[in-house]
């Protein structure tokens, strides 16, 4: 993520795009963000996080068919975190036979329509998202992250700290929550007795303290509230820079 925060730096830099920024971090996006005001903090005024991933969270992976939870910073093996690479420092090597394997199976799929959220957005967006994932860079299949656990745990050390990760920054949290009012959702919750779930919930609520400025909004939404609700994403951005004026005006 480290290396994303300083790509996606040098993207708005060369386009042009000065800072300080707003950044909206939606679910695993989040911790991107906050990577990226950690290692640029002078360019971040404001964040807004979304449904966001947890620097604490627990995931679950297949394991001799069950799914078993774990916690992903408890993984970290205490390494540090490799410098920022560049294509020329560190070229990608061929494919792996694993990897060839899936990119010849991502190629034979189909693609001819926008899948549920996204299909709600306008629809030349939908036919850019159809276009994308029916042109697949082999590049892709070695995004994974090696050093994932090690930046998680980070995250975790930082907000245990006595002052919060953000400082005084305007921060805007959230949540996605089936509303308990319908019956749909007076289900789900009656059915949510997983504790990864439970943890999940309160984990997004606390988020709002890695900030002094920091506050939290429980919506009924799907996970990707910028799809289902994106009013709601619109506000919180136009709050935060209003909120980061004031603050610089000061």
């Amino acid at each position: 993520m480290k290396q994303d925060a300083h790509e996606l730096r040098l993207l708005l830099t060369r386009g042009g795009v000065q800072g300080p920024y707003i950044l909206v971090g939606a679910s695993a996006g989040g911790p991107l963000a906050r990577i990226f005001n950690r290692e640029f903090p002078a360019d971040v005024a404001g964040m807004a996080l979304v449904d966001a991933t947890d620097a604490d969270t627990v995931m679950g992976r297949l394991v001799d068919g069950k799914i078993v939870d774990y916690r992903v910073r408890e993984e970290s093996k205490g390494r540090p975190v490799p410098p920022v690479q560049t294509m020329r420092s560190s070229p990608p090597g061929p494919l792996t036979a694993e990897e060839q394997e899936r990119y010849e199976r991502s190629k034979s799929r189909a693609i001819t329509k926008s899948y549920s959220p996204h299909d709600r957005l306008p629809a030349d967006l939908q036919a850019l998202d159809v276009w994308f994932r029916s042109h697949i860079n082999p590049l892709r299949l070695k995004a994974n992250n090696p050093f994932a656990a090690e930046e998680f745990q980070q995250l975790f050390e930082d907000q245990q700290g006595v002052e919060p990760p953000l400082g005084e920054k305007p921060l805007i949290v959230l949540i996605a929550d089936e509303s308990p009012r319908t019956v749909a959702g007076q289900r789900k919750l009656a059915e949510q007795t997983n504790p990864r779930d439970l943890e999940k919930k309160m984990q997004k609520v606390a988020q709002a303290t890695l900030s002094k400025n920091g506050q939290y909004v429980r919506l009924a939404s799907g996970h990707e509230i910028h799809l289902y609700r994106p009013a709601w994403v619109i506000e919180a951005v136009r709050q935060l820079v209003e909120a980061s004026r004031i603050q610089a005006a000061r």
